[in-house]
């Protein structure tokens, strides 16, 4: 499955029960989270009796995960709350397993995107198959509370800003500090082995 942040937007847009916590986006056909009988638009309550209240907590959850036991996933579908056990199925990429042993909540937080990263070092690159070049910044995972719609998705490469290349995190975040509110902003990225611009307005 799919999750994503739920904004106030969104909430009231959908007619959600609360306008926080993660919502399931998409449930991936013949996967073991439709076959447990999860749905679209479901709100995330708790995974393994833990509280799922942002989409940083949930990945990290499920990157933890030491057993192959059904995970408890407990919703909210409009006002009535429901449990099921989904089965535990491990789909990981190189970029997946590189985060794994490299993330830092704290350290890797690009709170103007909304996003933790990882900065691609030498190590990186020769565990990562299909990269265009040895530098940029990956997208660990969304962070919680990102401030507007930032297109950005866990594994994407970031490359540049404004066509200022991103080659640490410290020069992403020097970057975004030389914007004010309302700046435009151009990302170069690599995602899925293909390069592309996403644009957005920095709030």
């Amino acid at each position: 499955m799919s999750v994503q942040t739920i904004t106030h937007t969104m909430a009231a847009s959908l007619g959600l029960p609360r306008e926080f916590g993660v919502i399931v986006s998409d449930v991936w056909p013949g996967g073991p989270a439709e076959a447990a009988g999860m749905k679209i638009g479901d709100i995330l309550v708790s995974i393994d009796d833990a509280a799922a209240d942002n989409v940083p907590t949930v990945n990290y959850m499920f990157r933890l995960r030491d057993t192959p036991d059904p995970v408890k996933i407990v919703v909210l579908r409009g006002d009535i709350q429901r449990t099921f056990m989904v089965k535990a199925v491990e789909e990981k990429s190189d970029l997946d397993a590189i985060a794994d042993r490299n993330a830092d909540p704290q350290a890797n937080l690009v709170p103007e995107l909304g996003i933790m990263g990882l900065e691609l070092d030498a190590n990186i690159a020769k565990q990562a198959k299909g990269l265009r070049d040895f530098w940029g910044v990956i997208v660990l995972a969304r962070a919680a509370g990102a401030a507007g719609e930032v297109p950005l998705q866990p594994r994407d490469i970031i490359r540049s800003l404004n066509n200022q290349p991103t080659v640490s995190l410290r020069s992403l975040r020097e970057l975004l500090k030389g914007l004010k509110a309302g700046a435009p902003v151009t990302l170069q990225i690599q995602r899925d082995g293909r390069l592309m611009y996403v644009s957005f307005t920095l709030d």
